[in-house]
């Protein structure tokens, strides 16, 4: 919508005595949504050389996944509490890890790297058969 008409509208309205929303029908003045830019790096906990191509997914509404090229990642975010999770994989075997959580408090960009740990290969299979293992369970009602 147009600001000028919007203001000769809300104008006249006021004029004939006619009570008015302000934000009605303007959405630059409406309470949009605020969101935050979170961007950074993934790097090897153990080296502090940065990671290419890791995985990074936070859940956000809706979730949201990058592959990090170069190690760098963006995320938009609105107010609110992630848990974001990165992995980087050699020969389809996952190597470094980090779940870590996130509080957008306020809009603004804000830089958040990430230090994966190293994941040894005991903690890798079990952490591959607990979730395959959960994938077929049932609950009884």
């Amino acid at each position: 919508m147009n600001l000028r008409f919007y203001v000769i509208c809300t104008a006249a309205l006021l004029a004939l005595g006619v009570p008015v929303l302000l934000t009605l029908g303007a959405p630059f003045l409406e309470d949009s949504k605020i969101t935050a830019t979170i961007h950074g790096a993934t790097y090897s906990g153990d080296t502090l050389e940065p990671l290419n191509d890791t995985v990074i997914n936070i859940n956000s509404n809706p979730p949201q996944s990058i592959v990090a090229k170069n190690g760098r990642y963006s995320f938009e975010l609105v107010p609110g509490d992630y848990i974001i999770t990165a992995n980087y994989f050699q020969n389809n075997t996952l190597v470094y890890s980090k779940e870590t959580t996130l509080k957008i408090e306020d809009e603004g960009i804000y830089v958040f790297d990430l230090l994966l740990h190293p994941v040894s290969e005991n903690q890798a299979i079990k952490t591959i058969e607990d979730k395959t293992n959960n994938v077929n369970s049932v609950s009884p009602v």
